[in-house]
């Protein structure tokens, strides 16, 4: 699978605070690759690096050439751009195909303004598809729509044949489209092969085999601890048992002492039986 972006040594910190994204390596292939992770873990942020709309602080973002056309669709869709008007007033028989495979009218954009956002945002990422990119980056692309819209959505973004990376918290999307899902955490990117359901079973699987890793060194190293106890206990005992040993000895030898000075012979001075003064 030849890869058409790729992330090396990816960092970005904002000011003084810690980094958001860390030393991140990240190929990115034809098909769709899911971005998840908790709010704050730095999506959006390595959506817009993908994208060359944001510099990272170290690492670089290598393409496959120079001339690759990578378009960014952001969650919010607030005002018509250029490329929307492109898609709306196109005649070409593609650009309509796209506006109904997307469910778009042409007369909707006379009364932008009142659009749901859901709407905007189709109209957006139907023109990101109308420009054919090498790479189709979207942030939340199923916010805000009902079932029928995200049906519609999901049959376009499956006839596109670039390289897609997706940030979403819509877990049927990630499965129908994706081929790979990053997770985020703490700064740093995991790759898992399949959609979020694959993904998740793996990810949990390293996590309870660390948390088993992790029970196991514990009590590894109670054990460890207990024997160094017991050891030093029997050390102890041992060392009072010679203490104890060599006492009695010495009293022992101390009382046989006492014993001779008190039957020695006897002291000089007394007059012996017969003998005169």
């Amino acid at each position: 699978m030849s890869h058409v972006l790729e992330l090396h040594g990816v960092s970005v910190a904002h000011a003084a605070g810690a980094p958001v994204l860390s030393d991140i390596h990240l190929p990115i292939a034809r098909g769709f690759t899911g971005v998840v992770g908790a709010n704050g873990a730095g999506k959006t942020t390595l959506l817009r690096v993908l994208a060359g709309a944001l510099q990272p602080t170290e690492g670089a973002v290598r393409r496959a050439r120079r001339d690759l056309v990578v378009a960014l669709v952001p969650q919010e869709s607030p005002a018509i751009t250029g490329d929307v008007r492109a898609l709306a007033e196109a005649d070409a028989g593609s650009a309509a195909e796209l506006r109904g495979r997307l469910g778009l009218e042409v007369e909707a954009l006379a009364r932008w303004p009142t659009l749901s956002p859901g709407e905007r945002q189709r109209w957006a990422i139907g023109a990101a598809l109308a420009r054919e990119p090498d790479v189709l980056c979207l942030d939340e692309p199923t916010n805000h729509i009902d079932a029928a819209a995200r049906a519609l959505l999901v049959a376009a973004l499956r006839r596109f044949g670039g390289a897609g990376v997706v940030v979403s918290h819509d877990r049927a999307l990630l499965d129908a489209l994706c081929h790979t899902t990053v997770r985020l955490h703490e700064g740093r990117a995991s790759v898992f092969a399949g959609g979020y359901g694959a993904a998740h079973d793996a990810w949990t699987r390293q996590r309870r085999a660390a948390e088993d890793a992790h029970a196991a060194a514990r009590s590894a190293a109670r054990a460890a601890e207990a024997r160094r106890a017991d050891a030093r206990r029997t050390h102890v005992e041992a060392v009072h048992a010679v203490a104890v040993q060599h006492h009695a000895i010495a009293q022992d030898a101390a009382g046989r002492g006492g014993q001779q000075r008190c039957f020695g012979a006897p002291k000089s001075g007394f007059v012996g039986v017969g003998q005169r003064g």
